[in-house]
């Protein structure tokens, strides 16, 4: 009996019998045979995909206190551009792309591209074109200094604003018992202090950043690695880019911690 004439009987119960008739060879080669044919059938049969859900919203975590004077200054930014219309300016990066001034349609100022008003993300751009502290440049020195000015001023209005905590009341200090006279010891000279390994740096996963110094020079890193530069006076002038353990890498973005309006 070939192997040809048992896979072509069609009926189960026939080719179970027929097996009984076969050699040792032939059911050997008959089930090498329809192991490799099983595999060829297998490999065409794709499971269905499961549907993808809906996207959950980013959440977006608060902003850190050092960074509350520049994050201000790009809502004020955005506010004001929306309200008042803006210039051209150019977004800065790998690839620089110069954005045209805003016209009014409908009675918003909009790019005449698009159509779209001004949001976070480019407004974030505009507000380095308009003031930089970290350079000290820009086209709207006095409108930034009249922002300053008015934020500080509401800062300390709020911590004005918060009751001081109730003061403590004071422990009688407790009577220690009269020490009892020990005889005294040999006095053993203890071994020279071991060598502690340098730890590495870290913080607490708070959503803030925190001091770090790096090759002589003061920053601003929090939990997640982002590095910030920071001026004489400990406030964040300027993004410094991600560390990597070893060195900054300038060519990360710099996260946004304030809802940004959808682009095209």
């Amino acid at each position: 009996m070939s192997v040809t004439n048992v896979v072509n009987v069609s009926n189960l119960a026939s080719l179970q019998e027929s097996l009984k008739d076969a050699s040792v060879q032939d059911l050997l080669a008959l089930i090498g045979a329809a192991a490799a044919e099983a595999k060829k059938k297998a490999k065409g049969v794709k499971e269905p995909k499961a549907p993808k859900g809906p996207k959950e919203p980013k959440e977006k975590g608060p902003v850190p206190p050092q960074l509350r004077i520049p994050h201000a200054w790009v809502a004020k930014t955005l506010d004001d551009a929306n309200t008042n219309g803006w210039d051209g300016f150019e977004v800065t990066g790998k690839n620089p792309v110069t954005m045209a001034g805003s016209v009014i349609r409908d009675g918003q100022h909009v790019f005449p591209d698009t159509g779209k008003p001004m949001n976070h993300k480019l407004a974030m751009s505009l507000s380095k074109v308009r003031w930089a502290p970290k350079t000290q440049t820009g086209t709207h020195q006095v409108q930034y200094q009249k922002f300053l000015t008015e934020f500080l001023a509401a800062e300390d209005e709020a911590k004005a604003a918060v009751p001081a905590p109730p003061a403590k009341e004071a422990k009688p200090a407790a009577v220690k018992p009269a020490e009892k006279e020990t005889p005294q010891k040999k006095v053993v000279v203890p071994a020279a202090p071991k060598k502690v390994a340098k730890k590495e740096w870290t913080c607490e996963n708070d959503g803030n950043v925190h001091p770090w110094e790096f090759k002589g020079k003061k920053y601003a890193r929090n939990f997640d690695n982002q590095v910030w530069m920071v001026d004489s006076n400990g406030e964040v002038n300027g993004w410094a880019g991600v560390f990597d353990g070893k060195k900054l890498d300038a060519s990360a973005a710099e996260p946004v911690y304030m809802d940004e309006e959808d682009e095209e």
